[in-house]
């Protein structure tokens, strides 16, 4: 049966009326083409529902910072405050009243004097940063402080602190080559500086650069710059 024949026999634009065998033949094709089209709802359901977006964990910020200070106050209340000599109570009274920002200590001994240092160095209003450098063979030298304990210990204070373990000439050169020259230099060993650590601490010297020793329990100044100060005063 011509398409256009059909197509006006479904519109009904048809000028005569289609005979009975017209009919039976459009319906049978249209019964064809509705067992034969896929019913819509079966494309339906194979296509899987969408997911809703998994929720992402919101994290306060304010439980966090509440969380990380009362951290740092406990850490802090661990520690008990450092333990001072006479000379060592001094030596931190004259360095807060300085204009110092950079201590280097050779030798730390306890570690109490380097924390007193650090505390009083801190205490101070002021808007350059406090550096403390110390060298030290730590545990390796046989000092019971070790080197992860002492580091432990100053993390409570404001300030930016270099350890160097290692013994005194390596370790005054690695200050010279790592942070440059200092403000004051404290010699907390017994020994008396070698020739080469004596040109490392000239190296180490500004013009008003202090270096102090602890002699029959004060400390004084023995020089201010040049190696032939420091010869002479050793």
């Amino acid at each position: 049966m011509p398409l256009r024949k059909l197509w006006n026999s479904i519109r009904g634009k048809s000028e005569t009326e289609p005979s009975s065998d017209v009919q039976q033949e459009v319906q049978a094709e249209l019964r064809i083409a509705v067992e034969t089209t896929p019913p819509v709802t079966a494309k339906l359901k194979s296509i899987p529902p969408q997911q809703s977006p998994t929720p992402v964990a919101v994290t306060d910020k304010a439980v966090l910072a509440q969380s990380s200070v009362a951290d740092a106050t406990v850490a802090k209340a661990e520690i008990p405050r450092p333990k001072l000599n006479r000379a060592d109570k001094q030596l931190c009274k004259q360095l807060a009243d300085s204009s110092a920002n950079t201590v280097l200590e050779i030798g730390i001994g306890d570690g109490n004097r380097g924390r007193g240092i650090v505390d009083a160095l801190t205490g101070r209003e002021q808007s350059t940063p406090v550096c403390y450098i110390a060298v030290d063979s730590f545990e390796l030298g046989g000092n019971p402080l070790t080197l992860r304990e002492f580091h432990r210990q100053l993390r409570e204070y404001p300030a930016k602190v270099h350890l160097v373990p290692m013994p005194v000439e390596q370790g005054l050169d690695r200050v010279l080559r790592t942070y440059g020259q200092v403000d004051v230099i404290l010699w907390s060993v017994d020994s008396v500086p070698s020739d080469s650590e004596k040109s490392l601490l000239s190296r180490l010297s500004k013009p008003d650069t202090k270096l102090m020793k602890c002699d029959d329990g004060c400390w004084s100044v023995l020089s201010a710059t040049s190696e032939s100060t420091i010869r002479k005063a050793a």
